[in-house]
């Protein structure tokens, strides 16, 4: 089934639940459960609130780089660059 809009919560709990309960692959129901644990107690804006002052001005100041295009770098570039650790 694939998910979408008109897809209600019951519907996808009655889809999950039988996932988990056909899987025998462990691996991958401890991967589930970690993401439905660390989901459960996320809280929005935590990441950002967690950084330093330091560490929010980087990030800041990446973002603005993101759209000034005039300081991009082309895969080829960066190969060059990078080349003593490419080997």
């Amino acid at each position: 089934r694939t998910f979408s809009k008109s897809l209600d919560m019951a519907a996808i709990k009655e889809d999950l639940h039988k996932l988990i309960d056909t899987t025998n692959d462990e691996k991958l129901l401890e991967d589930i459960f970690m993401i439905l644990s660390s989901r459960r107690n996320y809280k929005e804006g935590s990441l950002w609130t967690s950084l330093t002052e330091a560490q929010k001005k980087e990030v800041l100041a990446s973002e603005s780089e993101i759209g000034n295009e005039s300081v991009w770098l082309s895969q080829e570039e960066m190969k060059r660059r990078n080349s003593k650790w490419l080997r």
